[in-house]
């Protein structure tokens, strides 16, 4: 009878019959139980199977896990899942294995990292049932169980020996997807591709299916298409949906020519007028064109320009013609069908309203059958929904579009196709039908993404070696190559266009590892593209040496050896042995020999000092006996300096050219070549009018106002060409040989290693180059500026070393001048001993005059006068010194007398600010007082008042403006000591305020209801009356939540609020009621500590005697910021979405809802109350003292856990 047998009567049987002391009966309720399903999870059954589950007898606890599996999601109270989790530890199996599913069925609640950690350790139990039924518990719990240890462990799995437990771990790899499509998993899916049992290959299939293209391996692909011709139909099946799923890679088997005639006829038959026709019957083409489209990579998207905009402009003329022809008009709406995942679907559900962009083409059909097929059968995989697109076209959409019905391959499809860049808004998704259905509308805008792409990319055809590259950088490496196989076969290529096809299947090859094929094709590409640089073809070869009686035998074999190496490659290996030949004691010639070999080995590897080097120790150490040895020697060492000096002369013609000169820009694409230099392009410019680049310093060499492409003669003003920094970037990763040596790289890098490998001499301290050793030491005797030098006057005294930028600084230093006082006294005693000798001379002779001696008269009077001059400048110095010492002895009582002095104007400015606000004060008071004596001028006793209204026309425009809108009379009295009267008056009516009036008196009931509820405890007991009329608002969407009022944590703490959404919020709408906990901004923020971080416990009450209380939990996760210090009124509300099922609170009669109100409790838990206890907790009357009820907790706290203690047995005395 199942669920139709679940009467309240029967229920209460089966409830009665579950503590019933025959254990036979006690299972027969559990089995009833879990019969009926759902629709008997009330909280008492739930609670008396959570007793079951610790029952004695295992049956009874294996039907108590069964029953509340059955029960699903509405058993998965937290109580349930640990009782449960300790069923996984029971003694019997079946109880575990019941435990696992019953797990498995309680839904992602379940999911926690404890439960998730028990799974894995039964993954390891004796029993296989245990272990298959843990697996489906791990593959239920969805992307939470995707951790590398449960994989780990499910990789283990697959090697069981029960198949049972094999298929469930492929099942639960496959639900993991992507996450779990390690290399270590596939391989062990390939294997179980040939298990004895045809459901673990089967479900092997489906893994590998989930999976996609990263399990699309060669291996894999190979394997499925074995599994193709398995006896059993249900393989063969799985094995061709996995080849679906996994897209071209699939498509590209050697098995599979299908794809190869498809790509030969593409390039056989493509015109640009039938470009529609050719996207419509080449699946692979329309398939890879949207994918390229998807990437948004120029650089992709490049590849397939042409194609691309022959259907862009097909589309557009039609669509035009079409428009003319009235026929657009009759097409208003299409349809698309494809299967979606629940994610995407969220995601639709989540924008309702938001904008969708379209990156591809988009095919539809204005046959609303057609869709149904494209929509997907019942058997998709699992996680993914049949979905059905109703697309509204506005007559205002500005994409081209057109019905291709006419042109299409498939005409019975009534095609209609959009161009790239289309905007949709999301206006419904009706998520509960079958197929699920979204309905968008066209926007005017267009995707400025693809449109930029349309525009820039308008250019010459593209050819198999485009459309080869851009599978080889998108990954699909196997279908790369077919491109180029097939190009290969063509008879008219050039020499250097071969040995590229070569090169990229040689690259193919390697980075498979398939290194002899690699190779092969390598060599052809070495051989059909020419060096540019012969020179080292002229440097003579390696000389081999022979045994004989007076020749050493290890010089002979180390070099013989060294020969070898080098010839296979190994040149470490071969450098190693010759440098062992050298350290024997060996003749001159034939140490030489060995030199020059190694001489030439260093020559070819591109490292010229060490060739020089060796190749000048050969000709030196050569015996000159041997005239043919010598003169070979010198013509390699001639020869080697010779390339050296013209690769240095080169590598300065790279650092001046223009553009960027490789071995290989031959063999570049010309799009990356400057059409002025023929070199690489160098800071590329792109002229506006064509799309042309070319070098920046090739433009700045043009000196005319309009710059003329030439390519194509087309003519861009100056102002309007930029520097193209996309192109550039794009441009780094280009491969890259190096004009001077073998090395290889890409160009981002090139630069670094001219730096580094083929650089001049420069300066090691201010890095300044020269391309002359001779300027660079004149630069570092006399011109750099950072360079230490010695003070020139270091011979008298100036030791100090000085930065040669700085050497003025230090010519004012004290050091410096003394050092000056000493030359020039010493310069004065030198001319005083001159003076002396001439004074002597004047004696001796006729007193002829000596002009010589005038002079050095005068320059003695001059150095003296310098001299006293110094010394006077010392004094002043030394002088300022002692007064600056003395100042700097001043400064600090200075400045604590300037702190006094603040202080005492800050306290000044206090006692004025001080005395401004009692002025104020006073008069305030001085207006009051004046006011009341106004008011007793007019006060009487009698119940009588003549009221004079001064300002009358002043008052009036207040009140007209609403400034003020009434005013009030001076208070009269009934007697001396009758009643306290006064007059109010609205000068512009009281009908224009009644709105004003209406709006406060709701405010401020409202605030009286606020009032009502609020509290200081960290409990809210929130009364939600009009039930229904906000049912009804919340089903309308008019007002899909509400807010209880605040409540406080205490008087200084926590401000908080709950919000309810009556018909469910997210994942939970339309199927139950959602309840979440919001903290919200409060004047006590400043000294709380956050994150918040306790426990919210919910009650919804029942209003019955029964007292079936709905309760549930549930603590913060301390990482949101919904439990962050608010730093607006409130924040992001957080808590049980799928906190009651609205069919029971939608039943009649239900316990939940009376006289249009329902009571819900909300209890946040500071001191960690036990889980046991929150029934006893929420049982109470609300209606005692919080203290009350805190008291009573407490007692039964005590009498629970001494009952606990009595129950636990004694041991025996020792």
């Amino acid at each position: 009878m199942g669920a139709k047998a679940a009467t309240n009567e029967v229920i209460n049987q089966l409830i009665s019959a579950l503590g019933d002391s025959d254990s036979g009966i006690r299972k027969g309720a559990c089995e009833a139980l879990g019969a009926m399903g759902e629709k008997v999870a009330t909280s008492e059954v739930i609670n008396r199977l959570f007793s079951a589950l610790g029952d004695s007898d295992s049956g009874i606890r294996k039907g108590a896990c069964e029953a509340l599996g059955a029960m699903g999601e509405k058993a998965a109270t937290s109580e349930i899942i640990n009782q449960l989790i300790s069923a996984l530890e029971d003694s019997d199996s079946d109880v575990k294995s019941r435990a696992c599913e019953a797990l498995s069925k309680v839904g992602e609640k379940a999911a926690t990292s404890e439960v998730i950690n028990q799974l894995i350790s039964a993954l390891e139990d004796s029993d296989s049932d245990v272990k298959s039924s843990a697996c489906e518990a791990l593959g239920a719990m969805g992307e939470n169980a995707a951790t590398s240890e449960v994989i780990d462990r499910l990789i283990s799995a697959l090697g069981h020996s029960d198949s049972d437990v094999k298929s469930s771990a492929c099942k639960v790899l496959g639900t993991m997807g992507e996450k779990a499509a390690t290399s270590e998993v596939i391989n062990r899916l390939i294997s179980a591709l040939v298990d004895s049992d045809s459901d673990v290959k089967s479900r092997a299939c489906e893994a590998l299916s989930k999976m996609g293209e990263k399990a699309a391996t060669s291996e894999v692909i190979n394997q499925l298409i074995s599994a193709l011709e398995d006896s059993d139909s249900d393989v063969k099946s799985s094995a061709c949906e996995a080849l679906g799923a996994m897209g071209e890679k699939a498509a590209t088997s050697e098995k599979n020519s299908a794809q190869l005639e498809h790509i030969d006829k593409l390039r056989k038959t493509y015109k640009a007028s039938e470009a529609i026709k050719h996207y419509t019957e080449n699946s692979f083409l329309s398939r890879t064109v949207n994918q390229v489209c998807r990437t948004e990579d120029f650089q992709h998207i490049f590849k397939f320009r042409v194609y691309i905009a022959d259907l862009h402009r097909q589309l557009d003329v039609f669509g035009r013609q079409q428009g003319q022809d009235g026929i657009k008009s009759e097409i208003t709406k299409v349809y698309c069908g494809k299967p979606l995942s629940g994610s995407v679907l969220q995601q639709l559900i989540d924008n309702k309203g938001g904008l969708i962009s379209m990156n591809g083409f988009l095919s539809t059909t204005f046959d609303s059958d057609v869709v149904d097929v494209y929509a997907g059968d019942e058997q998709i995989a699992d996680g993914y929904r049949r979905a059905k697109f109703q697309l509204q076209i506005s007559k205002k959409i500005r994409q081209p579009y057109a019905y291709i019905g006419n042109c299409s391959a498939k005409k019975d499809e009534s095609e209609v196709l959009f161009s790239i860049g289309t905007i949709w808004r999301i206006e419904s998704v009706r998520y509960d039908e079958d197929p699920c259905t979204i309905e968008l509308t066209s926007c005017d805008e267009l995707d400025s993404q693809p449109m930029e792409l349309l525009e820039k990319y308008i250019g010459d055809g593209c050819t198999l070696l485009s459309l080869g590259d851009i599978l080889w950088e998108l990954g699909e490496h196997l279908e790369a190559e077919c491109f180029y196989q097939k190009m290969l076969e063509e008879g008219t290529l050039s020499n250097q266009l071969r040995g590229a096809l070569y090169y990229r299947i040689g690259m193919i090859h390697f980075n498979r590892k398939d290194y002899s094929i690699a190779l092969d094709n390598l060599k052809k590409f070495e051989s059909l593209v020419e060096s540019p640089n012969n020179e080292s073809n002229k440097v003579g070869s390696s000389h081999p040496l022979y045994m004989s009686g007076n020749r050493s035998p290890f010089v002979t074999i180390y070099n013989n050896m060294s020969i070898m190496l080098a010839n296979d490659g190994k040149f470490d290996d071969a450098i190693k042995y010759y440098k062992q030949a050298l350290e024997e004691k060996g003749s001159s010639s034939e140490l030489a020999i060995v030199h020059n070999n190694l001489g030439l080995l260093y020559f070819h590897l591109n490292v010229s000092n060490e060739a020089q080097t060796h190749l000048a120790k050969a000709v030196e150490q050569i015996n000159c006996n041997n005239e043919l040895l010598q003169i070979e020697f010198e013509k390699n060492l001639d020869l080697v300096n010779d390339h050296f000096q013209y690769t240095v002369n080169k590598i300065d013609q790279v650092k001046t050219t223009i553009g960027i000169d490789t071995k290989n820009k031959h063999i570049i694409d010309t799009k990356y070549i400057c059409p002025v230099c023929s070199l690489i392009l160098r800071d590329p410019v792109q002229l506006s009018e064509c799309g042309h680049r070319q070098c920046q310093l090739c433009l700045d060499a043009q000196h005319e106002v309009t710059i003329k492409c030439v390519q194509c003669q087309s003519e861009t003003p100056r102002s309007e060409i930029l520097l193209d920094r996309g192109f550039k970037n794009d441009m780094k990763s280009i491969s890259i040989d190096c004009s001077f040596c073998q090395w290889t790289g890409v160009l981002n890098n090139y630069q670094e290693h001219l730096d580094e490998h083929h650089s001049n001499s420069t300066c090691e301290y201010c890095g300044e180059e020269f391309n002359s050793i001779n300027k660079y030491k004149e630069h570092k005797i006399s011109e750099c500026q950072k360079l230490t030098v010695n003070c020139i006057l270091k011979d008298f005294g100036c030791n100090e070393q000085i930065i040669r930028a700085k050497l003025e600084e230090h010519y004012l230093t004290e050091q410096h001048q003394h050092a000056i006082i000493k030359l020039v006294r010493q310069m004065l005693s030198q001319l005083s001993d001159r003076q002396i000798d001439n004074d002597l001379s004047r004696i001796t002779t006729s007193g002829d005059c000596n002009p010589g001696t005038a002079q050095l008269q005068e320059l003695y009077e001059m150095l003296n006068i310098l001299s006293g001059g110094i010394e006077t400048l010392n004094n002043d110095q030394e002088r300022l010194s002692n007064e600056s010492l003395q100042i700097q002895i001043t400064i600090p009582t200075l400045i604590e007398e300037l702190s006094k002095v603040k202080l005492s104007i800050e306290e000044s400015n206090a006692f004025l600010e001080g005395m401004k606000h009692n002025q104020d004060i006073l008069n305030q008071d001085l207006a009051s007082v004046q006011e009341k004596i106004d008011d007793l001028r007019y006060v009487s006793y009698d119940g009588t008042l003549v009221w004079i209204i001064t300002n009358f026309k002043e008052k009036m425009l207040d009140a007209q403006s609403e400034r003020q809108t009434s005013i009030y009379s001076p208070p009269f009295y009934s007697s001396s000591t009758g009643y306290k009267m006064r007059a109010r008056l609205y000068l512009n009516g009281v009908k224009h305020n009644q709105g004003i009036l209406n709006q406060d008196l709701a405010s401020l009931q409202e605030k009286i209801n606020d009032f009502q509820y609020v509290s200081y405890d960290g409990t809210l007991v929130w009364k939600i009356t009009n039930f229904q009329e906000k049912m009804i608002d919340a089903q309308s969407e008019r007002q899909t939540s509400i807010y209880s009022p605040p409540f406080y944590s205490s008087l200084t703490g926590y401000k908080m609020r709950a919000r309810l959404y009556l018909n469910g919020d997210g994942n939970a709408r339309r199927t139950h009621m959602s309840l979440f906990f919001v903290l919200m901004r409060s004047v006590n923020d400043p000294i709380l500590k956050f994150p918040f971080n306790y426990k919210v416990t919910f009650c919804l009450y029942d209003h019955t005697p029964a007292q079936r209380h709905i309760i549930d939990s549930f603590r913060p996760d301390i990482r949101s910021s919904s439990f962050q210090r608010p730093r607006s009124d409130m924040n992001i509300a957080s808590g049980i979405p799928k906190f009651f099922p609205l069919e029971r609170i939608e039943q009649e009669g239900n316990p939940y809802v009376r006289n249009d109100t329902m009571f819900i409790k909300v209890m946040v838990d500071f001191g960690d109350m036990p889980k046991t206890l929150l029934p006893y907790a929420l049982s109470l009357n609300p209606g005692l003292p919080t203290h009350v009820q805190q008291a009573m907790i407490k007692q039964e706290a005590e009498r629970r856990s001494q009952q606990q203690a009595g129950e636990q047995p004694q041991l025996p005395p020792k």
